[in-house]
C-alpha cells in the first residue's frame, strides 16, 4: 500500500499571529491532568504556549519541501 501525504492547515482562518489560548475547565496550564502527570513520570515538563498558533508557515513550508524532493 502506497501512502500520499498531505499536508493541511490546522485552524484555517486564524490570524498569522495566532490567537489567545483560552484554557478549558479540567486543564492544569493547558494540558488535562493526566497528560501532565505521565509527562512527569517521564521526565518532562509540558508547557503550552499561551497562543494557538497559525499553522500556515508550516503548511508552506512542508510544501516548498515536497516541491524539492524533500
Amino acid at each position: 500500500m502506497d501512502l500520499k501525504w498531505k499536508a493541511y492547515e490546522l485552524r484555517p482562518g486564524l490570524p498569522p499571529e495566532g490567537i489567545p489560548r483560552t484554557p478549558k475547565a479540567g486543564e492544569m496550564n493547558g494540558f488535562l491532568p493526566q497528560l501532565s502527570k505521565r509527562a512527569g513520570e517521564l521526565g518532562l515538563k509540558l508547557k503550552r504556549s499561551p497562543i494557538v498558533p497559525c499553522s500556515r508557515p508550516a503548511l508552506e513550508v512542508a510544501e516548498y519541501a515536497k516541491e524539492q524532493g524533500k
